[in-house]
């Protein structure tokens, strides 16, 4: 069997997809509680690295993505393909809010540093910044003409869907099994998203 770009993409998507069930379905078990409290074990608090944290999750936020989402669409001039940003992040957004409803795990209970309601899995932020961010760095991927400045967008906007997933656990809101399950389904989501923008043409 011939291994092409899109059946890699697909298998890639499977193997997201399947970790992702297994956090769901084990989400309450020994396993799981033991993986976040060892990741939150790791991080060091400090005043300096807490302003960071706070900054760095600002990216994250519903209201930030929303508005470079507005600002993408006046920015295009084909609209066809404005709209893929928009439409990417209302599904993933939507798509994030039912689990959340349909698992309601409660959020980690002890030091807060910022003040936020609702339920805890999968991690909104990390899904939605995974999903925004990650269709940016596909943008880059399709548009950019100089190979260096594309390989530091890319790489940076790693950087930054990373570093958004750390914060919600180093802030004390998230458990990292919530990240990780917020970036599992945002790639599978993620890839099918490109594929189809693939498939219609709606990025030139």
């Amino acid at each position: 069997m011939k291994w092409t770009k899109r059946k890699i993409l697909f298998l890639v998507a499977c193997v997201l997809l399947t970790i992702f069930v297994i956090i769901f379905k084990k989400i309450d078990s020994g396993t799981i509680v033991a993986f976040d409290n060892f990741v939150y074990g790791l991080l060091e608090h400090n005043e300096i690295l807490t302003k960071i944290m706070k900054i760095v999750t600002w990216f994250g936020e519903s209201y930030t993505l929303i508005f470079l989402s507005v600002a993408l669409f006046l920015f295009f001039t084909n609209k066809r393909e404005a709209a893929a940003v928009p439409l990417n992040l209302a599904l993933i957004a939507t798509c994030n809010a039912t689990l959340k409803i349909l698992v309601k795990r409660p959020r980690p209970i002890g030091i807060r540093l910022i003040d936020v309601t609702g339920y805890s899995f999968p991690s909104g932020h990390s899904a939605s910044s995974f999903a925004f961010y990650g269709f940016l760095m596909y943008l880059v991927y399709r548009k950019c003409k100089s190979k260096k400045l594309k390989i530091l967008s890319m790489a940076f906007l790693g950087v930054l869907i990373f570093a958004i997933g750390v914060s919600r656990v180093y802030l004390g809101v998230h458990y990292a099994s919530d990240v990780l399950g917020g970036f599992t389904l945002a790639g599978f989501y993620l890839i099918l998203y490109v594929l189809f923008c693939d498939r219609h043409e709606l990025v030139k």
